[in-house]
């Protein structure tokens, strides 16, 4: 299966069970090694990336979540997590916040690549805290994240959400 094969297909199904299933189909037509799984996963992202289309937010949602646990294994952030992330940001909805923050922590090279701007998902202040404090409460994570958030916004990496937009696409760029 082609990655253009596998977006095809995401985009007519909609549960994340059955995108999971395409994607866990896609993946079995790579060979054994862990390095051409990471590189069809690298071609998939970067179709992705290319293409931008708003369609495909529940094929990335299901793609973060393989790659954050990938990287939790392997080490490293890649090419991938960061399109992906970075897709989910321009994407802007609240709740993948806990995506990106998942992807921040699967390790240390992760957590340093991955900017912190990119928790602020181009929001407000006011709206992700509220996304947060709408969640059930209670574990010591839940308060590191909003922390992770907080700083996002107090101490910001880039200059501006254009300039983070802007350094994702000099870094991806063919």
């Amino acid at each position: 299966m082609t990655p253009e094969t596998l977006i095809d297909t995401a985009r007519g199904l909609t549960s994340d069970a059955s995108i999971e299933d395409a994607v866990a189909r896609y993946f079995d037509d790579c060979p054994d090694s862990e390095a051409q799984r990471e590189s069809a996963m690298e071609a998939l992202a970067m179709r992705l990336w290319h293409q931008r289309d708003a369609r495909d937010l529940p094929l990335i949602r299901v793609l973060t979540r393989r790659e954050t646990a990938l990287r939790r294994h392997l080490g490293g952030c890649g090419d991938a997590l960061y399109a992906l992330c970075h897709l989910l940001y321009r994407q802007g909805h609240v709740e993948d916040v806990l995506l990106l923050y998942a992807a921040k922590r699967a390790n240390l090279d992760a957590g340093a690549m991955l900017e912190p701007d990119l928790l602020t998902l181009g929001r407000s202040r006011e709206e992700l805290l509220h996304f947060l404090d709408g969640r059930p409460a209670g574990t010591p994570e839940d308060s590191r994240l909003r922390q992770a958030v907080e700083r996002a916004f107090d101490s910001p990496s880039h200059d501006s959400l254009e300039a983070l937009c802007a350094a994702a696409d000099d870094y991806l760029r063919d």
